[in-house]
């Protein structure tokens, strides 16, 4: 028998038997709630399996943190500075071929807090007076802002001077959601001369959305004290001169 080679087309339509859905990344979080999720099963004969993955902020890769996730739970139990972000992904099967009604992923949704976000700018650092005389203590006041979500708790705020390593004033606070807080320390200025710098860094223990925005430096001036005092002596309130007479016990003020 001769066999004849030839091209077959297919014109009609194929559904698969198989599929799968991945959420977008949820988050950044500090600590994490709940999660539920929604599918429309009306007149379908398929089946699908929810798994969550969780971020690993240590290794960079997604970690399968639950491979039987139910469409409410509580999310308590993952750590959020270890897994700041989460995803869900969906298995779908359908053995029916098309016969029935195909699996509809409603919504997923997720309850969780997210991070502070401290923020200094660079005017928030100022000076009172920005300009001084040698020996004449200076005011220095920061205003630390939080732009997050949750309370910046155990914030460090340290004050350094002219690039030394180590702070001159240093301060914890707790900062909340959505507010600011000015902190002010006093220096000395009688070693200090001319144009002098002071940087602050506020750090966190926890995470946050940025760091960048985390320090900030300015300058203020001393003066060198290049003027002759210029004393006033007075005796029972009058000044004298050499030979005057004075009462037994003058009221003296220099």
């Amino acid at each position: 028998v001769a066999y004849i080679p030839g091209f077959q087309r297919f014109s009609g339509t194929f559904k698969s038997a198989s599929g799968t859905i991945e959420t977008t990344e949820i988050g950044p979080s500090e600590t994490w709630n709940s999660i539920q999720y929604n599918f429309d099963l009306t007149g379908t004969k398929g089946t699908y399996k929810a798994f969550l993955l969780g971020r690993n902020l240590n290794s960079k890769t997604w970690d399968t943190l639950n491979v039987n996730l139910q469409p409410n739970t509580n999310l308590t139990g993952v750590n959020g500075s270890k897994y700041n972000y989460l995803k869900v992904y969906f298995s779908l099967a359908d053995s029916s071929f098309g016969a029935s009604e195909p699996l509809r992923l409603k919504t997923v949704q997720s309850n969780f807090t997210s991070l502070p976000e401290i923020a200094i700018a660079k005017n928030d650092l100022t000076f009172s007076p920005d300009s001084v005389l040698q020996g004449l203590s200076i005011s220095a006041s920061v205003k630390i802002n939080n732009l997050g979500y949750s309370t910046a708790d155990s914030l460090k705020v340290q004050f350094y001077l002219n690039g030394a390593d180590s702070a001159f004033y240093s301060k914890s606070i707790n900062l909340p959601a959505d507010s600011a807080q000015t902190i002010t320390t006093t220096l000395q200025t009688n070693s200090l001369v001319f144009s002098n710098n002071i940087k602050v860094v506020a750090s966190l223990p926890s995470t946050e959305f940025y760091t960048f925005n985390n320090i900030v430096d300015n300058n203020f001036y001393v003066s060198k004290d290049s003027v002759k005092p210029k004393m006033s002596i007075t005796f029972d309130g009058k000044e004298i001169t050499n030979g005057d007479i004075i009462s037994a016990k003058p009221k003296i003020l220099i």
